[in-house]
């Protein structure tokens, strides 16, 4: 592909430079003026979507795996190539079961109970397509129901083989 030895640094030339000492502004304004050349029909839409799709793919994949082995020369205030590095924690977790909290326990239980009821109860409102009569099973009682509103819209999928 592009990437060369070891010991050479892998160039993606935008506009003479590398990517690497490329500012924010000057990557939002490269992203801005190829949205427009699709707009303007100068560039074909399905090969930039293709493109940034496999962009994507190549650059999530590389962050990925560099998790765990880069190390910074310093942990705060440390500034490479217009961009500032800094060591946080990430992904912490808190498990409160273990506190043995009653009040926890109790809240944490009925949030449990009732969100596996109201998961049960979208799954039987997600198929109405026109309003519908429901019946309450603990008081008899009747009611009208609409079906529940939808948003969203279509993109395109891309699947790289």
């Amino acid at each position: 592909m592009f990437l060369e030895e070891k010991s050479e640094l892998p160039i993606i030339p935008i506009n003479n430079k590398s990517l690497l000492t490329t500012t924010k502004g000057e990557l939002l304004e490269l992203n801005s003026k190829i949205i427009q050349n699709v707009n303007d029909g100068v560039i074909d839409g399905v090969d930039v979507k293709i493109f940034a799709k496999k962009g994507e793919m190549f650059f999530k994949a590389l962050n990925d795996g560099l998790k765990g082995i880069v190390k910074l020369p310093q942990e705060k205030d440390y500034k490479r190539h217009g961009c500032n590095l800094s060591l946080r924690n990430s992904g912490v977790v808190y498990n409160y079961s273990v506190c043995g909290h009653p009040d926890f326990d109790e809240l944490n239980f009925n949030a449990t109970d009732a969100k596996s009821k109201l998961t049960e109860l979208q799954a039987k409102l997600k198929p109405i397509e026109k309003e519908t009569e429901f019946v309450n099973e603990d008081t008899g009682e009747t009611f009208m129901v609409q079906p529940p509103a939808q948003t969203g819209g279509k993109s395109i999928v891309v699947k790289i083989e």
